[in-house]
């Protein structure tokens, strides 16, 4: 699809602007933790919050849609995040078919929550679990365990939601008043319902995990397959299953051992809802997913906080699975190392990866392709005299240090 230049320029500028030290306005939030700089370190850009009064067409919506019992609906608003698909939307960037980062921080709640707009692959998911998982920690939060669960794709919520349905109405006699009326509305609420019968009747209640297409059983297992290769703490929690009306694929909680304010709250809440874009007036789903994550204000007493970042001089480009599966533990190690980067993860082929490179001038590309990834070393490209040199990991943010 052809992109007026106008919307190339804006989309350009969203998704790579040209240095994270000349724009203090764009940077410019509130966010006493510190937090938004990890999420910039792996590629997430600072946007504004999407302002729900502006957009009563959207909030009458899904008002009609009864979000507010969805477990997850007190982290991640729905009306929120259709707000801020329609403005990426309106803007153009979707046209791009390039996967956007943008984070935000919301002052009332005290909560980041980063999205990831325009891509599919399950790589979406991995990083805003491995980006929240390292904010958590950078908190001070201990002994972080992933929960996670799949409901896949429209064709399999629509077995698993017809399973659902009619267990529960053979078992009708069992359920609060109040619970019949949610299960009308929407069945999946049952849920997050703490009413005693609801909680005894989940135990054996239909699991997502029974009804995924061959497709959706895919997308989990590259993301479980991400987290083992992070070597993170993983649990499948058959209780997150979302809304029926907007989630889809992945959910997900991050839990610790302290605990938000508000009781047996989560940490972090995530989710893909692709079919939010159709209720904005897309004509077809847009891949996206969040993950709004919980903060201890570490700095009482103050109003801003506001970080320079250096303009990277390096572009990490990947070639292959493999490749992919061990970039985000690599990028920790740069993160670690305070090296800031440009990154594609979305993409697979490596010739729009190194003209991206091309385009942002970075003096030197870090490549890393199947063979470099089951040996431990990366290419490092000289941009300008294209002379290539193999590095092994632990020999890279020494070499790094020497030739920036």
């Amino acid at each position: 699809m052809k992109v007026k230049p106008e919307i190339q320029k804006t989309c350009e500028h969203f998704l790579y602007p040209p240095s994270r030290d000349e724009d203090k306005d764009f940077l410019k939030m509130y966010d006493p933790s510190g937090a938004h700089k990890i999420a910039t370190h792996y590629g997430f850009i600072p946007c504004k919050i999407p302002s729900i009064k502006k957009n009563p067409i959207i909030v009458q919506e899904f008002e009609q849609l009864n979000l507010s019992k969805s477990r997850n609906s007190n982290y991640i608003s729905p009306i929120q995040k259709a707000v801020h698909i329609k403005s990426v939307c309106d803007c153009g960037i979707h046209k791009l078919q390039l996967p956007l980062l943008t984070h935000y921080f919301e002052k009332r709640f005290n909560r980041l929550s980063l999205d990831v707009i325009g891509t599919a692959k399950p790589i979406a998911e991995a990083i805003l679990i491995k980006v929240a998982y390292e904010i958590l920690k950078e908190n001070g939060r201990k002994n972080l365990v992933l929960h996670i669960n799949s409901v896949g794709d429209r064709d399999s919520l629509q077995r698993f939601g017809r399973e659902l349905s009619q267990f529960y109405r053979k078992k009708l006699s069992y359920l609060h008043p109040e619970c019949i009326d949610m299960l009308k509305q929407d069945v999946f609420s049952l849920f997050s319902c703490p009413n005693k019968s609801c909680v005894t009747l989940r135990e054996t209640a239909p699991k997502s995990m029974n009804f995924l297409s061959e497709n959706s059983r895919e997308h989990f297992k590259e993301v479980l397959e991400f987290m083992e290769m992070l070597e993170m703490p993983y649990e499948i929690d058959n209780n997150l299953v979302g809304n029926r009306a907007i989630s889809n694929h992945i959910l997900f909680e991050i839990r610790g051992d302290e605990l938000p304010e508000g009781g047996d709250s989560p940490l972090a809440v995530g989710m893909r809802h692709d079919s939010i874009a159709r209720r904005v007036g897309i004509r077809k789903d847009l891949p996206s997913a969040s993950v709004s994550i919980s903060l201890r204000d570490k700095s009482e007493g103050s109003t801003h906080h506001i970080s320079t970042f250096k303009k990277p001089l390096l572009y990490f480009a990947h070639l292959g699975f493999e490749a992919k599966l061990k970039s985000l533990g690599f990028i920790e190690t740069l993160r670690q190392a305070n090296i800031p980067f440009y990154q594609a993860f979305a993409r697979d082929k490596i010739s729009s990866q190194m003209a991206a490179a091309e385009n942002l001038h970075v003096p030197f590309t870090i490549i890393m392709g199947y063979k470099e990834a089951m040996e431990g070393t990366v290419i490092v490209r000289n941009m300008a005299t294209r002379e290539q040199n193999v590095i092994l990991l632990d020999k890279l943010i020494p070499y790094l240090r020497q030739i920036l």
